[in-house]
This record gives C-alpha cells, structure tokens and sequence, in this order.
C-alpha cells in the first residue's frame, strides 16, 4: 500500500521535518520571555461562632475586641514563567478584597525569594501588595 522506499514520500517527510523545526525555532525566543503569575490559596477556621461545645468557656480577645469567627488565609504568589515580574508590569498594585462582613485583623508577606522588599497595607476588608 505505501511503499516507505518511494522518494515522494521521503520527500514529504523531509518537507514536514523542516516545516517543525522552522515553527520550533520560530517559537524558541517566545518561551523565553514567558511571564505567568500565578497564586495558591488555602484557609482554615480556628474558632466559629457555631462552635458548641466550648460555648460560653472561651473568650477570644484582639486588641481587646471580641473575636467570634477566626479564620486564617495563606496566599501564595509565584511566578510559573521563566521572566522576572517586576512591579511595573503591573497597573495596579496587587490587591485582595474579601466579603464586606469580614475584617482583616492582620496581614503580613511570610517571605520573598529572591529577597525583595515588599509593600502590604491592609485596612478593613482589603489588602494590597506592592
């Protein structure tokens, strides 16, 4: 049916060969210059207001106010690309806005690699990275 030793087909095959190698170097430059931000999240609930069998036995106090549900969020940033991102490829400073009946009580950046000094504000429901 096909006959491999026919020279149309070995032809062919060298003309898709090239063709692959020509899109491949073409699209080399484009890998290297690849940004991708991406984050990672998880919470956990240290104390609710649903919590029964400590009710009325536990107090949790914040800067002397009372905390009913406690819960903590880590978010981790990072670059999945190959690219430095740096500050001013952004419009905007990063920012995280949770539901308006929550607080942020604190905020802080865990750490940074490479080491850089980072911005973090956080007031009321809202946190920015710069």
């Amino acid at each position: 049916m096909f006959d491999l030793d026919d020279s149309f087909w070995q032809i062919v095959g060298t003309i898709i060969a090239f063709c692959g190698l020509l899109l491949a170097v073409k699209l080399f430059p484009y890998q290297l210059k690849r940004k991708s931000l991406s984050y990672l999240h998880y919470s956990y609930s240290l104390l609710t207001d649903r919590s029964e069998g400590f009710r009325g036995q536990i107090r949790v106090l914040y800067e002397d106010h009372k905390v009913t549900n406690l819960n903590v969020l880590n978010i981790t940033f990072s670059n999945d690309g190959i690219v430095e991102i740096r500050a001013n490829d952004f419009d905007h400073p990063l920012s995280i806005q949770i539901d308006t009946d929550c607080k942020i009580l604190s905020a802080s950046v865990a750490g940074t690699s490479p080491a850089a000094s980072s911005g973090l504000s956080a007031r009321g429901n809202d946190a920015s990275f710069q």
